[in-house]
């Protein structure tokens, strides 16, 4: 790819932005764009986060993972690489890149054009530029909106790696929870964040918790936990039935989690319990 450095940003007559390297693409390598340039800030300006801002609104307010990350992290912490593609004064696309988690958008009418490879080479580039985290270098992982999935799987480099569910359970599915449950299992205690469970009124230490995080529409389910001694016994379930009736007597907002596909018996507990699919964001990595 035939490129050329230069020390000016995407507005040149803009003195407050300050100087990146900047590459830019011929018109052969660009597939019928002017031009556009990649920029590898490390940390963005206030401009270059509303241009981020605009760039994310056109693609239908999908935000990725680590995207335009502006706090502390970025430097202190070496994982965090960038790159922003412009055409004239307009961001185009960007992507960033934390650990082994790739975030990566374009507009919609620069689609199909290369500006995506151009990204994704620029990142690559960074990470093998000796100061990414060793776990990174190889494989990256980022999830794509259902509009780009097409294109993510013409890239012969790109798998599916998993998927993301967010469940949730409503007062509507208590009724249809399991009824027989081990009779020894039956004391509980709900100290407001945790949910314990114990075998014998005379436990000191819980058999399974898990934890709870109230929000004003809703409650996150985190964190459960049995005891390895238990598992395979139902203990699980016994704890969640018990949890979803309690916290239902006393609130109306529904229980959402959190589980991934590969976590396959986590999944099957909530299934179980009365939760359902509400979302589902699909992963996918890259080796190179």
């Amino acid at each position: 790819m035939k490129t050329e450095n230069t020390s000016h940003l995407p507005n040149d007559k803009d003195t407050s932005r300050s100087a990146y390297k900047t590459d830019i693409i011929n018109n052969e390598n660009a597939r019928n764009i002017s031009s556009f340039k990649i920029y590898c800030p490390k940390k963005l300006d206030n401009m270059q986060l509303n241009d981020l801002n605009q760039l994310i609104n056109s693609c239908s307010g999908y935000e990725p993972f680590y995207c335009g990350i502006d706090t502390e992290i970025v430097n202190e912490c070496s994982a965090v690489f960038q790159a922003a593609a412009y055409s004239g004064e307009t961001m185009i696309g960007f992507a960033s890149c934390c650990f082994n988690e790739l975030t990566a958008l374009v507009l919609p009418e620069y689609r199909r054009k290369g500006v995506f490879t151009c990204l994704f080479e620029n990142i690559k580039n960074q990470l093998n530029s000796g100061h990414a985290d060793v776990s990174s270098k190889n494989t990256l992982c980022f999830s794509a909106p259902y509009f780009i999935q097409s294109l993510v799987k013409s890239h012969h480099e790109i798998s599916f790696s998993h998927s993301e569910y967010l469940m949730e359970c409503s007062s509507n599915s208590v009724s249809d929870l399991p009824q027989h449950f081990p009779d020894a299992m039956s004391e509980f205690s709900d100290d407001g964040n945790d949910y314990l469970m114990y075998l014998n009124a005379s436990d000191d230490e819980p058999c399974a918790v898990c934890s709870l995080d109230y929000q004003k529409s809703h409650t996150m389910l985190y964190n459960v936990f049995v005891d390895e001694n238990l598992r395979g016994k139902k203990t699980g379930t016994f704890l969640l039935c018990n949890l979803i009736r309690d916290y239902f007597s006393q609130n109306t907002n529904p229980l959402l989690v959190q589980v991934s596909s590969t976590n396959i018996p986590a999944f099957k507990l909530y299934k179980n319990t009365g939760f359902d699919i509400i979302e589902q964001v699909d992963y996918f990595k890259i080796s190179f």
